[in-house]
């Protein structure tokens, strides 16, 4: 019902060895446009009454094969283009694998079928429980009644990935979810192949920062924090970040002209201003170097 999971499955017969080349072994039957793609000499394509049919070149059609229920008297489908569908679809739900939208100019719910349940709302799905349980780096994990609904948007997202492994968005979101767990390690490894497919979003570099920093991997920190501040670079919250990554390194010097550049775009940032009183006391030994980030919030990791 839905071409983006025929061209799927087609693209899954080619990988099973069928010969896709011109039309060789298998076609695309689209019964909303009345065409073959791509075009072939096997197959022929036309109306019969209220519906569509497909039967081999040259032979006489005695009988006609459809799905249970079919009537060939009565059109039960509705067919529009994807333009039209925006226009007058409101999404509802989805009831296993059928899509249930309300059609504004009918009034009434219309079903679309679908082979797999769709990657955008798969993602929008585990998004809006990700997106509920955020934390800071450096802060406690998700509490355990949160953890439960975590998992099952991290295996909506394992899904993603897998059937849309360059999209940045899902590896970022997983990475993420994996964060909220407290599993730091795991999320590295998300946002890292976040970070490898997208260089021009700094939510990426400035998240990454964090999970090095929770970590302990001071110098990973600076070199992922020094693309975001080149993304942004008027932006004392990314200095801030490169400031601490400096501190974890054991660079202080680059820590203290780090802080106080960031001082200098908003001398007012209380943020800011504790963490120079921090580098402040590390440098003259009245606080002991940090390790890593929890060093510093003296927060649980996990």
């Amino acid at each position: 019902m839905v071409e983006s999971d025929a061209k799927m499955f087609f693209d899954e017969l080619e990988s099973l060895g069928l010969d896709m080349s011109g039309g060789k072994d298998a076609v695309i039957c689209d019964a909303f446009h009345q065409e073959i793609r791509p075009d072939c000499d096997w197959l022929q394509m036309g109306k019969y009454k209220q519906g569509t049919i497909a039967w081999i070149e040259g032979e006489e059609v005695k009988t006609i094969i459809g799905p249970p229920g079919w009537d060939p008297e009565v059109q039960r489908l509705n067919y529009a283009t994807i333009e039209e569908a925006a226009k007058r679809l409101k999404y509802l739900r989805n009831d296993d694998n059928v899509q249930v939208f309300w059609d504004t100019v009918a009034e009434r719910e219309v079903f679309v079928g679908r082979t797999q349940v769709p990657l955008d709302m798969l993602f929008q799905q585990a998004g809006a429980i990700v997106t509920a349980n955020l934390r800071n780096p450096g802060s406690s994990p998700a509490p355990a009644e949160a953890a439960i609904e975590l998992q099952r948007a991290i295996e909506m997202l394992e899904t993603v990935v897998e059937r849309a492994p360059d999209s940045w968005r899902a590896h970022w979101m997983l990475g993420k979810a994996w964060h909220a767990l407290g599993k730091s390690e795991l999320a590295f490894v998300s946002l890292s192949k976040a970070f490898e497919l997208e260089k021009q979003e700094s939510v990426i570099p400035r998240e990454l920062c964090g999970i090095c920093l929770e970590l302990g991997r001071g110098n990973e920190a600076v070199r992922v924090s020094e693309h975001a501040i080149g993304l942004e670079p008027q932006n004392p919250e990314l200095l801030g970040n490169l400031a601490i990554a400096h501190l974890i390194d054991g660079k202080h010097k680059e820590a203290e002209t780090t802080i106080d550049a960031a001082l200098k775009q908003n001398q007012n940032d209380p943020v800011n201003q504790a963490l120079r009183r921090i580098i402040t006391e590390v440098v003259k030994g009245r606080r002991t170097q940090p390790r890593n980030l929890f060093d510093l919030t003296g927060a649980r990791k996990s």
